[in-house]
């Protein structure tokens, strides 16, 4: 266990952050076989990701609510809303 700013932190056998606690807050992390973070429960909100063959993070769900992640090496990539449509501040 690691405690800093107030938080307390706990780690598995990997080193990746498993709990967060402190200041009234507690936050469990999820990781998969690949060392990929899968989904952060603090309270009732629950946040999943999702991610590509190549191991980018494509997709963010917060309490079941798509919020599309667009990903390109090279490129810019517009912001897209929960619909996964782009947005009008969008370049």
């Amino acid at each position: 266990m690691l405690t800093f700013a107030g938080f307390t932190f706990e780690h598995d056998l990997d080193g990746n952050v498993t709990r967060k606690y402190g200041n009234g807050q507690d936050a469990h992390y999820y990781w998969s076989a690949e060392g990929r973070l899968d989904s952060v429960v603090a309270g009732t909100q629950r946040i999943a990701y999702s991610y590509d063959p190549h191991g980018q993070l494509i997709r963010k769900r917060i309490n079941n609510v798509r919020e599309a992640i667009t990903y390109h090496p090279t490129l810019s990539a517009p912001t897209l809303d929960s619909s996964a449509q782009k947005r009008r501040d969008s370049a």
